[in-house]
């Protein structure tokens, strides 16, 4: 008899950025912080992500999260991200849309006037969600503050050419470039290039 694995989760929205929650159905992940459980999951259970983000199930622009226990006693929830085409130290959409899952399905109790504290892999953020008559209307974000890193930087893309950037960091590090040709895969590029050479 063939095994069955149920994975179950909920599709989120923000101002229609979309985020596939995991709630259930994940591997234990070991690691004592949020990112070292990313990294197990990274190497030994991507082929979840693939499943979830790629065709049919997913498309090119679909954000996934996984929700963790938070690792510290600083925050309520813990919860790493990625794409179709990797993962994300930080994401602002989908952090909203894992606190409306939380709270919704009670993963979170509703604190009327209190943030709610998410430890992600580059640390713990703040969410202060909004409710009108008991139902959740928004949430804000406070991200740590942001700094240029490197005002100037030539990427060696390889076959995909070269790319002169600032390094940003905001909760992640962006690269910001004002390069005409921005192909999808050269932006995935240099990102995944910025985020293996730069460390912040």
């Amino acid at each position: 008899m063939s095994r069955v694995k149920v994975i179950s989760t909920i599709d989120a929205h923000t101002a229609g950025g979309p985020t596939r929650v995991i709630i259930d159905g994940t591997p234990v992940l070991s690691g004592e912080t949020v990112a070292e459980k990313m990294s197990d999951f990274r190497t030994n259970h991507d082929s979840v992500r693939k499943l979830l983000m790629r065709e049919p199930r997913g498309h090119k622009g679909m954000y996934g999260a996984v929700i963790t226990e938070a690792t510290g006693p600083e925050a309520d929830i813990g919860a790493f991200f990625f794409t179709s085409s990797g993962y994300l130290p930080a994401c602002v959409h989908s952090s909203m849309g894992v606190t409306r899952v939380a709270v919704e399905t009670g993963m979170i109790s509703r604190r009327i006037g209190r943030p709610i504290r998410m430890e992600i892999p580059t640390g713990v953020i703040s969410l202060r969600p909004t409710y009108t008559e008991g139902e959740l209307r928004s949430v804000a974000i406070q991200t740590p503050p942001a700094f240029v890193h490197t005002h100037v930087v030539d990427l060696d893309l390889g076959a995909r050419g070269s790319i002169r950037a600032s390094i940003v960091f905001c909760g992640s590090s962006l690269t910001w470039s004002t390069s005409t040709r921005s192909a999808s895969s050269r932006r995935t590029a240099a990102r995944t290039l910025v985020q293996r050479t730069f460390k912040i």
